[in-house]
């Protein structure tokens, strides 16, 4: 190379630079991204790796060509310091974006946070094509021309342009952009050019990140050209290639530091002949990890700065857990972030008055040496980092959980303790991406980066059994690295939609021969020889009516369906069953012609190992003298054992007892495992390993719930995510229930109980029962339960692994099993009550299809039914995987003990928030009701108290005496629902991550008088007290604790099928308004209490079921209840009929208003309607009826109580 070549990691703290000079010497270069001494970071780098002055020009003539990944785009979006930006979108959809999915983002928080909306204004466009891309209404462009000037004069910067079914037809699009271009917006985003997916909403969002990115990042570009000269400048991107600057986008540029770690970490991996590579990049505020296995894993949904959109990205796992990781007690177990010191102040080492942190952790432990830390810390940004105060820090903390826990912790042991549940957090991380999904994570090695890593990377590798792992002379560097070698790369993508056939193929082959035209251009102009480009074509098939797609290379037609086949049984774990569709097309052009080359080391070490200087590192329970060595004295190929500490420019390598470690020819440090030798945890209670069992029992159930997903074919599972899975002790008692859907939380307990009983000293592995009773723990008939017993080496089972999910149809007089006027169970579908579904390990398949049809009323597409169940029980195996393989790690009786002491921390928690509640008073009796919408009462009397128990000094009482009696119709709630809503509401008191479990009940006496709607016979409907008594049994127990208005307390169940109940059935539940508290107004058009289930996006909905058009999804405004604080709004839902259909309502909040608190108003009731040719007329909260070709549904859902007078 004649000229020098850059490659530049732009970071939130630090930005890291790789020189090559004309030589082929390799210079390296770490500075602070922002500082007041220069202007920009990457020009600094550069300069100073030139050794030129600062009032000297960068020469252009000496440099090939840099290459750039940055943060700017990240940053602005975060910050929220994006570009004005005005979104115009299809009429009846201006609320579409804020609206989203419908969930709330986190399940136990009370107080709703929604992320911002990034556009500052709206518009609606009239204008609509059908999902076919039909003109069926012309663009009004007098309209849009009017808006366009109302977005100029309030100085809209931006333009996202967003039309429905545009994907398929873009001519209004274009035309929109058109009419803006000639009102003078310079920069306009078009949803159909942006990214041509089907699904409104994720590509809505998009078109409006890019928009609002944009400028923001365009600057900066001609910033940096203007300081550059003509320099050759190349962008980094989240797909893991480079782009010039005429085609960066914002939406591409989010992820492009982390994309480049891992492709450095790819080409590692490769060097060093390994074919699976994790990456591990553990940074100041947060972790990346990936995975490698000869091809780079993608995704195109990415979530940023709290939105989801969808672009191209390298398939990266963010956690929150770095070297500013904040460390703190939470009264009963140790905790490790989310929350980050940052980098200013940073964490307490670094003496500008900031928190503990894991970087204080490893400084206490001599895990980091602070003499070879740069002087840049401290007021004045030229101190040593401060072990002095950090450890003062810690004594305090160390006083506080002492006294709490009766222990006798050292600092040293405080500190150990939370690096071992940070790495048991990042080891979790690792298992998602991994384990979750068939991997073998013993079968990977481990490439770590970023200025953290090494530090844990031997205490990662311990508890996730690798063997082999690797640091790159670069690692601190390693995105760089990474950039340098990246290659350019353009990608397109659209939606295709079309059954797989030869013909679908043919086109698809010449779309993409279309496509790489203009990208085969662009790379030939920045002077790649047309030889050394790559093309690739790919197609994301998907079983017709699914949503979840499968990436392959386009091929013949014979050859992709038997890949497609093969793949799908090995993904999903059974044969794909329906017609292929090609969902989306996607090609990829990419090539080089540069890239760093690898350096080997030529000469023998003068001083190889020279270890005279001696350093202490605590491990385990003392300090361990160990060589402090130089990277540099380490020779090639010549194993040492450890431990030892090494040092280089930029990091600390801790090399653990039980690992060895050597050089290769490149420099690369090679540590391998020696002694697999398992951490021990006693049996007694401690707050370090209370955190450590609390996130594996976590972790396990959480595996259980991916499994479901990826496995599950029914839409309700895969897309709604209408389940759940948990894990529970030898009593039943429920342990870990990952966070799914709240009705099922409190209730499988009372399942697995059932089937114990049921079961006693009958119980053999392989075993696996089936029950959806509602009358012993299930929520309603839709909702099957597979449990399993888990024996280890134990001959009666020790505890047991369960999963729930709502299935499409499981019989009944109605299609989808939720009858609006039910007066028995057995209209509600197929009761099933300790079933064997596996006996042995054997699928007892004749048996389940006899049980499903043996009935009155017949379950409906028995196909599904058989996946789902297949996929139910593929989850609870993992978790009987999971759970014998923390056993194996830690004996049984540590792991019995623990499932104790969780429960029993729970049990705590709960006392200190009734303790809270109180407010210094010893008892407080409250009583409260409220009804449904005909006229039936709930009541609730809580007695919250001191009690005798020293353990627990508060425990409450809640009496549901005074409730109407079981009704005629299906608004009965089970007991095992009821519960569900107690614990629900009664963790919402709780203001700490715990994990949910039958700890939070065992403070709380529930009474429910027997034949009351809310404790029924055995007979009674109940599919509606699950759905809609559930939530109004939330919003009487939260008025009665006065912590929060009513939300919308239904949850606006929608079925439409045939009219001879054959073929497909449609099922939604619509979000509404939250209720206002204390503290914050209720969010709007959200799923609230007891249900957290996904919208189906409207042009799936469209494209799906062509006998309904979406006309109306927004905001009802003005719905929420006035007050301090306003109640959320809901939501108008207007469904059009291209086709005569019977439907189904299940309502309520129709004729009761959500209450207001505190003197706040209450919010508005939900209204149901029809629209026919004579006009609208109103509709009761329940429907069952036919709507002819032609009519209109209109769903209007309450809005939430205000709270408090203005």
């Amino acid at each position: 190379m004649s000229k020098w070549f850059f490659a530049i990691d732009r970071g939130g703290t630090f930005t890291d630079v790789i020189g090559l000079d004309p030589s082929n010497k390799l210079h390296k270069l770490k500075l602070l991204s922002e500082s007041l001494v220069y202007e920009d970071s990457v020009v600094e780098g550069i300069r100073r790796l030139l050794k030129l002055p600062s009032n000297q020009k960068i020469p252009s003539e000496q440099i090939d060509r840099i290459r750039i990944g940055t943060t700017i785009a990240t940053n602005a979006l975060l910050e929220r310091k994006g570009a004005e930006t005005g979104l115009l979108i299809t009429k009846g959809f201006k609320d579409l974006l804020e609206i989203g999915n419908q969930t709330r983002p986190r399940l136990f928080d009370l107080s709703i946070k929604k992320p911002e909306n990034l556009f500052k204004l709206v518009y609606e466009v009239d204008e609509r094509l059908d999902s076919d891309g039909n003109i069926i209404r012309d663009l009004d462009e007098v309209k849009l021309l009017h808006d366009l000037k109302k977005l100029k004069r309030e100085n809209i910067d931006s333009i996202a342009i967003v039309l429905m079914h545009s994907w398929k037809n873009s001519v209004h699009e274009e035309r929109c952009y058109e009419i803006a271009k000639s009102q003078g917006f310079s920069n306009i985003s078009v949803s159909n050019k942006v990214i041509p997916l089907i699904k409104i909403v994720g590509r809505g969002q998009t078109t409006v990140v890019d928009s609002y990115l944009y400028p923001i990042l365009h600057n900066y570009i001609l910033s940096i050209e203007e300081k550059l000269g003509g320099i050759p400048i190349e962008f980094m991107q989240s797909s893991g290639g480079l782009t010039d600057s005429l085609s960066l986008n914002g939406k591409d540029s989010l992820m492009s530091g982390p994309a480049g770690g891992v492709i450095g970490a790819a080409k590692i991996g490769n060097l060093n002949k390994i074919d699976n590579i994790i990456g591990f990049d553990m940074g100041g505020t947060s972790t990346d990890i990936s995975k490698y296995s000869g091809e780079f894993e993608k995704v195109v949904e990415v979530k940023a700065g709290g939105i989801e959109f969808q672009a191209s990205s390298l398939d990266i796992k963010t956690i929150a857990a770095g070297g500013g990781s904040l460390l703190w007690f939470d009264g009963s177990k140790l905790q490790v972030g989310p929350e980050s010191a940052g980098s200013n102040p940073g964490p307490v080492c670094y003496g500008l008055g900031g928190k503990l942190a894991l970087t204080d952790a490893n400084l206490i432990l001599n895990r980091i040496n602070s003499e070879y830390f740069p002087s840049v810390f401290g007021p004045n940004q030229d101190q040593k980092l401060d072990k002095n105060l950090a450890q003062e820090e810690f004594k305090k903390l160390k006083d506080i959980i002492n006294k709490a826990t009766s222990s006798t912790f050292s600092i040293e042991e405080l500190a150990l303790g939370f690096i071992d549940i940070a790495n048991e957090k990042m080891s979790n991380a690792i298992k998602e991406i991994s384990v979750s999904r068939g991997y073998d994570i013993r079968e990977y090695g481990l490439v770590c980066f970023g200025g953290a890593s090494p530090q844990h990377s031997c205490g990662i590798a311990k508890i996730l059994g690798i063997k082999k792992t690797i640091i790159h002379p670069l690692a601190s560097l390693q995105s760089a690295y990474g950039i340098a070698n990246a290659e350019q790369f353009r990608y397109g993508i659209r939606s295709f939609v079309s059954p797989l056939s030869k013909d679908s193929l043919d086109m698809a082959y010449q779309i993409c021969q279309e496509t790489e035209l203009g990208y085969i251009s662009d790379l030939e102009r920045l002077g790649i020889p047309s030889d050394s480009i790559k093309i690739k074509y790919f197609l994301d098939l998907r079983i017709i009516g699914t949503d979840s797609h499968l990436t392959l290379d386009l091929q013949d037609i014979d050859s992709i369906t038997k890949v497609f086949s093969d793949r799908y049984q090995k993904t999903f774990g059974f044969k794909p069953s329906g017609k292929i569709e090609i969902a989306n097309i996607k090609v990829e052009v990419y090539g080089t012609n540069i890239r760093i080359p690898e350096i080997k080391i030529e000469r023998e070490l003068e001083n190889p190992l020279d270890s005279s200087t001696n350093h202490k590192i605590f491990f385990e329970n003392e300090y361990c003298r160990v060589p402090f060595l130089s990277r540099s004295s380490i020779p090639i190929d010549k194993k040492k054992r450890g431990p030892a500490m090494i040092y280089d420019e930029y990091s600390s390598i801790l090399i653990e007892p039980g690992f060895s470690f050597t050089n290769n020819e490149f420099g690369h440090l090679i540590i391998e495992q020696e002694d697999f030798v398992e951490k021990t945890i006693s049996d007694s209670k401690d707050p370090i390993s209370l955190e450590i069992f609390n996130n594996l029992f976590m972790s396990t159930a959480e595996q259980m719930g991916y499994t479901l997903q990826n496995m599950a074919h029914s839409v309700n599972i895969k897309e709604r995510l209408d389940f759940s899975c948990a894990l529970f002790d030898g009593d039943g008692n429920l342990v870990a229930n990952a966070p799914h859907v709240p009705v099922h939380l409190g209730a499988m307990g009372e399942s697995v109980k059932s089937i114990i009983d049921s079961n006693t000293n009958n119980m053999n592995r392989g075993d696996f029962y089936l029950i959806n009773n509602p009358h012993k723990g299930g929520s309603h008939l839709p909702d099957l339960t597979v449990i399993a017993p888990v024996f280890s080496d134990n001959k009666k089972p020790i505890f047991y692994a369960a999963s729930r999910g709502h299935h499409a149809d499981i019989g009944g007089i109605t299609p989808g099993s939720i009858p609006p006027f039910s007066t028995k169970i057995e209209q509600e579908g197929i009761i099933i009550d300790n079933f064997l579904i596996v006996k042995g390990g054997v699928f007892r398949e004749k048996e389940f299809e006899e049980l499903l049809t043996s009935s009155d009323y017949p379950a409906r597409n028995l196909d599904e039914r058989k996946n789902d169940i297949n996929a139910q029980i593929a989850s609870v195996h993992k978790g009987i995987e999971g759970i014998e393989n923390i056993i194996e790690k830690y004996g049984l009786k540590t792991v019995q003990s623990y499932m104790r002491y969780i429960r029993e921390d729970s049990a705590e928690a709960m006392s200190n928030a009734l303790k809270n509640y109180l407010d210094n008073k010893k008892c407080k009796e409250i009583e409260f009701e409220d009804y449904l919408d005909d006229g039936s009462k709930i009541c609730v009397k809580l007695t919250i108290k001191e009690s005798f128990n020293s353990l627990y000094p508060y425990r409450a009482i809640v009496d549901f005496t005074g409730t109407s009696p079981q009704m005629g119709n299906n608004l009965n709630a089970p007991v095992a629902v009821t519960k569900a809503a107690v614990l629900y509401v009664f963790r919402l008191l709780i203001n700490k991550e715990i994990p949910l479990n039958s700890g939070c009940l065992d403070l709380i006496d529930i009474k429910i008088p027997k034949g009351t709607l809310l404790n029924p016979n055995d007979r009674a409907a109940v599919v509606g007290g699950n759905v809609e008594t559930s939530q109004r049994v939330t919003d009487v127990l939260l008025g009665a604790l006065g912590i929060a208005a009513a939300s919308q307390g239904t949850m606006n169940n929608f079925v439409f099928g045939s009219l001879d109940n054959s073929g497909k059935q449609y099922y939604e539940t619509i979000a509404g308004g939250s209720g206002a508290t204390q503290d914050s107004d209720g969010a709007s058009a959200v799923q609230v209490h007891m249900t957290n289930t996904r919208s189906t996006d409207p042009e799936i909905l469209e494209h799906r079921f062509k006998e309904v058009r979406l006309e109306e999804f927004s905001i009802r405004k003005n719905s929420g209840g006035y007050g301090k604080h306003k109640g959320g709004n809901g939501v108008i839902r207007s469904l059009h009929f291209l086709e005569s259909k019977q439907i189904s309502i299940v309502s309520e909040r129709r004729t009761i208003p959500p209450y207001g608190i505190f003197g706040g108003d209450p919010g508005k009731c939900g209204q149901n309607s029809i629209i026919t040719s004579d006009g609208e007329v109103e509709l009761d909260s329940k429907v069952e009826r036919l709507v002819k070709e032609g009519e209109t549904i209109v769903i209007k859902t309450p809005g939430g109580g205000g709270f408090g007078v203005i």
